[in-house]
């Protein structure tokens, strides 16, 4: 990863990062959905007709998204040290 690619602010308090001062955080989540699949090879058609109009409802990106996701951030020090202890807090 380049300098140029580290954005210049704390995504939690917009502290300054500073590369090559080791006062910030890299942050990467990973979501997969559950494994229990929407549409099967043993659905009724009726079933499976209903499982694809339901998809229908959502764009392609959305579909994707609902699957799998990534995202990365940065925090500084201080955010960090609260963010580890409660990520979901």
């Amino acid at each position: 990863m380049h300098s140029s690619d580290i954005p210049t602010f704390c995504r939690r308090c917009g502290a300054e990062l500073k590369p090559g001062r080791s006062n910030f955080y890299q942050i990467r989540i990973e979501a997969t959905c559950a494994p229990d699949p929407v549409i099967t090879t043993d659905m009724r058609p009726m079933e499976l007709k209903e499982a694809l109009a339901e998809a229908a409802k959502f764009t392609e990106q959305e579909l994707m998204d609902m699957v799998y996701r990534e995202t990365i951030f940065f925090l500084c020090g201080a955010c960090y040290a609260h963010w580890i202890e409660e990520p979901t807090g």
